[in-house]
């Protein structure tokens, strides 16, 4: 005599349209496999942490992507810096003369171009630079214990290699948008068909 648990007893069975169903699902991606998402929860998280350390110094995180880049490049064209800090041009552009009010930061004659105006750290903007360099190298230290040197090596080649991808994947989406004269889809043209005919 064959004894059948309460447990699988108890099991509902899939009617045969369901079980159809099931094998017709197409298999999503796993989110927490999925690059960007994983680097976004470390960049979110990391951006939130570091906010509240340079808060008492007047300071937002993009003030500070500012400060860090001309401490340690040099001087900088408001395009150059823009790419650097990952701050859009015309946002760039209001925050420069903010952070030159305080003292931050500086317009000055290019030293290469003396008819072009570039940004340079100003001393107080280079003081809190070298303060907060530390704080920032902590917090770095911090999310990557425990992880061998080889690996911390490939994770900042591959970070470097898929940032130049992107880079020239916004190059090729600007040239369009300027083109046609209005942004589109970049990596999902392909859907606009089906959005057209089966989500409308």
């Amino acid at each position: 005599m064959v004894r059948i648990s309460k447990t699988a007893a108890a099991a509902p069975r899939e009617d045969q349209p369901t079980q159809r169903a099931r094998k017709r699902a197409p298999k999503h991606f796993e989110l927490n496999e999925l690059l960007p998402y994983l680097i976004n929860r470390v960049a979110s998280v990391t951006t939130q942490l570091f906010s509240r350390d340079i808060a008492q110094f007047g300071l937002t995180v993009p003030m500070w992507r500012v400060i860090a880049v001309l401490s340690e490049m040099g001087e900088q064209r408001l395009v150059d810096l823009s790419i650097m800090t990952s701050i859009d041009a015309s946002t760039l552009s209001r925050l420069s003369e903010a952070m030159q009010t305080d003292r931050l930061i500086a317009k000055v004659r290019s030293k290469h171009n003396r008819r072009e105006l570039v940004l340079t750290i100003a001393p107080r903007g280079k003081k809190l630079a070298d303060l907060l360099a530390p704080v920032a190298r902590r917090y770095e230290t911090r999310l990557t214990d425990g992880l061998p040197a080889s690996d911390l090596a490939v994770t900042r080649r591959v970070l470097k290699h898929m940032f130049e991808q992107l880079t020239v994947l916004r190059t090729q989406a600007t040239r369009d948008a300027r083109t046609i004269r209005r942004q589109t889809p970049v990596l999902a043209k392909d859907l606009l068909r089906t959005k057209q005919e089966r989500l409308v």
